[in-house]
C-alpha cells in the first residue's frame, strides 16, 4: 500500500496514484508486490 506507492514513484520516475476507484472491484494482482489487488487505481506523472 504505502510502500508500494513509494516504490512506484521511485522506480517509475515520479509516477504517483491519481485516483482510487471505489465502485469497481479490483481484479488481478498488484503491479508492485504481485499480491491480490486491493484497489484499482490510475497512475500518472505530473508535468
Amino acid at each position: 500500500e504505502g510502500a508500494d506507492e513509494a516504490r512506484i514513484k521511485a522506480e517509475a520516475g515520479g509516477v504517483t496514484i491519481r485516483t482510487i476507484e471505489e465502485t469497481n472491484e479490483p481484479s488481478g494482482k498488484c503491479l508492485v508486490c504481485n499480491k491480490p489487488a486491493k484497489y484499482r487505481v490510475s497512475l500518472a506523472k505530473a508535468y
